[in-house]
């Protein structure tokens, strides 16, 4: 299927979300492995599903919304994702049948897709410091938005080393409901970073990613 939804979360960005329905066979004669390299390391056919999937969907970005050529992009060897022969950054996350990306021409993006479900409450403790656990409220919803909030500014981080719990800390309040909103986040690491986060619930899946004023 193609792109179902399409963000514009500030005048340099764009992210999108494909739901996953094609066949392997179909990513495969759109997407150069040569130019996206790693396809052959993954042996579960769901998850080459999946790492196809988020290229095509890269792809589809930066040729028909950004109008530039897409040469492939690569992991270094923290796991973050990098264009090849271009400058704009880029994140990618998937889950399940779902593939997300967003891409910003000169600042650093995160986004994170998790499937919303109640066994969140079994390890918030490991995630949120007590303060955070106020602002949640119980809601799997809102615990998951929290989750994807600091796995969206861990990806930004982009090197790995800390700590979801300590150097990620989610700031009162959640605006808006539990299924559509904004909130700010601050990595913590030698400095303090303040980050604006959206988060929105598509259909049993709760999405975050990061945007500019």
């Amino acid at each position: 299927m193609p792109i179902q939804i399409i963000e514009k979360p500030c005048k340099e960005s764009i992210c999108a979300v494909w739901h996953i329905s094609e066949s392997l066979d179909f990513f495969l004669s759109n997407i150069n492995l040569e130019q996206n390299p790693g396809y052959h390391n993954i042996n579960h056919p769901a998850k080459q599903l999946q790492w196809l999937a988020s290229r095509m969907l890269v792809k589809e970005l930066v040729e028909k919304h950004l109008r530039q050529k897409y040469d492939g992009f690569y992991n270094d060897q923290h796991g973050k994702p990098w264009l090849n022969n271009n400058s704009s950054f880029i994140s990618i996350s998937n889950s399940k049948d779902i593939a997300t990306a967003i891409i910003h021409s000169s600042k650093l993006v995160g986004i994170d897709i998790e499937l919303i479900k109640p066994k969140i409450s079994l390890i918030k403790n490991k995630f949120l410091l007590p303060e955070e656990l106020l602002l949640v409220d119980e809601s799997e919803y809102l615990l998951t938005a929290a989750w994807c909030c600091k796995e969206t500014l861990y990806k930004i981080h982009g090197i790995g080393n800390i700590s979801l719990k300590d150097n990620i800390l989610i700031h009162p309040p959640f605006e808006g409901t539990g299924i559509l909103g904004t909130v700010k986040a601050s990595l913590i690491t030698t400095n303090k970073q303040l980050f604006h986060l959206k988060y929105l619930k598509i259909k049993d899946y709760m999405m975050v990613y990061n945007y500019y004023n």
